[in-house]
């Protein structure tokens, strides 16, 4: 038994697909603009705490946990 084919095409109007299109343009532009791309402190400084942390004094100082 063939497969049938479970979509149909539906004609819409022009104006709705312009005003569905705009929508979806004003959204992806909402959602870009209220997305923040900030560092992470904790990432940021882990190049200069990296110096502190393979100290050898830091190595001894931790041992007994």
């Amino acid at each position: 038994m063939p497969k049938t084919n479970r979509w149909h095409p539906v004609m819409l109007p022009d104006n709705y697909l312009r005003k569905m299109k705009q929508d979806l343009s004003e959204a992806d532009a909402a959602a870009d603009s209220s997305t923040r791309c900030e560092p992470d402190p904790a990432v940021a400084s882990e190049s200069s705490l990296k110096k502190d942390w393979l100290r050898p004094e830091e190595d001894e100082a931790w041992q007994d946990l």
